[in-house]
């Protein structure tokens, strides 16, 4: 008698991932012998629980779409083998083309390992262009084979589309920009080259690039502040100490090669050797592609009096020089901590800056392009600011100056006229 294999959805809790959730599995059970195999989705017990209610909503029903869809083709295939062995079940759901060539499923996978790895913002980025794909093509499956240069270029249409206009026919509200579309595609297209990468689809039907599709780049606008602007920072009198915090943050980010406030936040007085600060970048820290050099920046008087007035005291080597992340926070509760170092910097510093006459709309990213404006226009060699901001290549570093000329080519301009 024919022994049927037993296919389940669970959730397995046996080992929680590094943000706290577990990973959704599909659980086969033959001859008393159980296997798992990963759907690419990871959630929390509650949010597994809404998912596999009698009435899931919103995203919980897109994901209960996407595992009903998984049981279903494994049950599928579980039930058509004559003779069951986990031997026969993997091998006929590795050659089913439907699971291999999911968009989603490729996705998902993808969103697991970053999350898996403590990326949390990017596994964020990428979840929100797969919102946008699913939205746009409105089934629970897309294959790669759909992903066309015709697709691509609707697809980039449809995030800019007008979705609202006021009665004069004002523009109220956009699915997105130009810009918008740019990071969702750039995601899709990674996601692509996992596939090829995978083996999973053909490498001859690569929808991108020279006479395909072009992504569309954003526009590059100027972040550099002056340097007559950044000395009115500098030598601005803060109304209070919490003003002066983050004046100083953004001051300190400006004088130690652009650090981000991601870094900084990281800083410990390990980081700290004399009179200069070492570090490692977050964004290429988990790189395996390229030998990792160390951020180096010197210590102007200013930045160690900044840490001299704020850092926290005792100045332990394993202590974080300034008071933004918790000694031992989770990722999630550390992107949650710099989002809002972040948020509340670019607020003091916008305030300063319209104070002090600054019509340019500041951020804590001005600080970083104008440390290496500062440095093009005192003419140090490229090859100098391309280590300082951390660059692997030069070419980086040289689409990375393109926006700064604008000051030097109005003097050039004028010097045409000046007989």
């Amino acid at each position: 008698m024919k022994h049927a294999a037993s296919v389940v959805i669970i959730l397995d809790t046996r080992k929680p991932l590094k943000d706290g959730t577990f990973s959704v599995k599909l659980r086969v059970t033959w001859n008393r012998e159980q296997r798992y195999y990963p759907t690419g989705k990871h959630m929390s017990q509650a949010d597994f629980d809404k998912v596999m209610g009698e009435r899931p909503r919103n995203e919980a029903k897109e994901t209960r779409m996407f595992l009903d869809s998984y049981y279903a083709k494994a049950k599928s295939v579980a039930d058509s083998l004559p003779d069951f062995s986990f031997e026969a079940f993997d091998k006929a759901m590795g050659s089913n083309q439907r699971v291999k060539s999911s968009v989603f499923d490729t996705f998902e996978e993808y969103i697991e390992r970053l999350n898996g790895e403590s990326r949390i913002s990017t596994a964020l980025s990428y979840g929100n262009a797969m919102k946008a794909i699913r939205a746009f093509t409105k089934k629970p499956l897309l294959e790669f084979a759909a992903i066309t240069p015709d697709w691509l270029v609707r697809f980039e249409r449809w995030i800019t589309e007008v979705e609202e206009r006021d009665k004069s026919g004002k523009v109220i509200k956009r699915r997105g920009t130009s810009t918008t579309a740019g990071i969702y595609l750039r995601s899709l297209r990674t996601i692509y080259n996992q596939a090829i990468a995978n083996k999973a689809i053909p490498s001859e039907s690569y929808p991108f690039g020279r006479n395909q599709y072009i992504i569309p780049s954003g526009r590059n606008v100027k972040k550099a502040v002056p340097k007559a602007d950044i000395r009115k920072l500098f030598e601005y009198q803060a109304a209070s100490d919490t003003e002066s915090y983050h004046k100083d943050l953004w001051v300190f980010s400006y004088l130690c090669n652009g650090a981000n406030m991601k870094d900084i936040a990281r800083l410990r007085y390990a980081n700290l050797d004399g009179y200069r600060v070492i570090f490692v970048r977050s964004k290429t820290a988990r790189s395996t592609k390229q030998d990792l050099k160390p951020i180096v920046a010197s210590l102007a008087p200013a930045a160690k009096a900044i840490i001299e007035k704020w850092g926290q005291k005792p100045a332990l080597p394993q202590t974080y020089v300034f008071p933004i992340l918790d000694a031992d926070c989770t990722p999630q509760r550390e992107r949650s901590q710099v989002q809002g170092i972040v948020k509340q910097v670019n607020k003091y510093i916008r305030r300063i800056g319209k104070a002090v006459g600054i019509e340019q709309h500041l951020t804590t990213y001005n600080a970083r392009h104008s440390f290496a404006t500062v440095l093009k226009l005192s003419n140090a060699p490229i090859s100098f600011i391309s280590e300082a901001l951390g660059h692997k290549d030069l070419k980086t570093t040289e689409n990375y100056l393109s926006s700064f000329d604008d000051a030097t080519r109005d003097q050039y301009a004028a010097a045409l006229t000046d007989f």
